[in-house]
């Protein structure tokens, strides 16, 4: 088996993880945290230390989520994309790598003569329905 190589062409594109992932993890686990935390430790103070042990753990994964979201991108290049994330480049493609994810023209489409479906498809039925759509 080869070694694949990494792309190297120029950057068309870098998309990077959105807010929301972060908008979830607060609304999951800061403030369910926030709440215990609260609640712990406006109750006697002998078991406060006890009990905010889950809320420390929700508040350090909500961090933790947070800042795995800030580094998740993908680059896209123009022999090939890269997807990184917390340690790094987590995996990269050249598109000469991946054969069924190449670009197919519509030239190698079937035409309406050789459509091998039912016999209620006219000639130039295929044509004027991939047009309509693409515009």
């Amino acid at each position: 088996m080869e070694q694949l190589l990494k792309p190297e062409g120029d950057v068309v594109a870098e998309h990077r993880a959105s807010l929301a992932w972060r908008i979830v993890s607060v609304v999951l686990f800061g403030i369910p945290a926030a709440l215990w935390l609260v609640s712990a430790w406006s109750g006697p103070r002998e078991n406060a230390a006890i009990l905010s042990i889950p809320g420390a753990v929700l508040i350090a994964l909500c961090a933790l989520v947070i800042v795995q979201q800030g580094k998740v991108g993908v680059v896209l290049r123009t022999d090939g994309v890269e997807r990184w994330g917390l340690r790094g480049a987590l995996w990269t493609l050249r598109w000469e790598d991946a054969t069924q994810l190449r670009y197919q023209p519509r030239a190698s489409m079937p035409s309406a003569s050789t459509c091998s479906c039912s016999s209620s498809c006219s000639p130039g039925s295929a044509r004027a329905s991939t047009s309509a759509s693409s515009t």
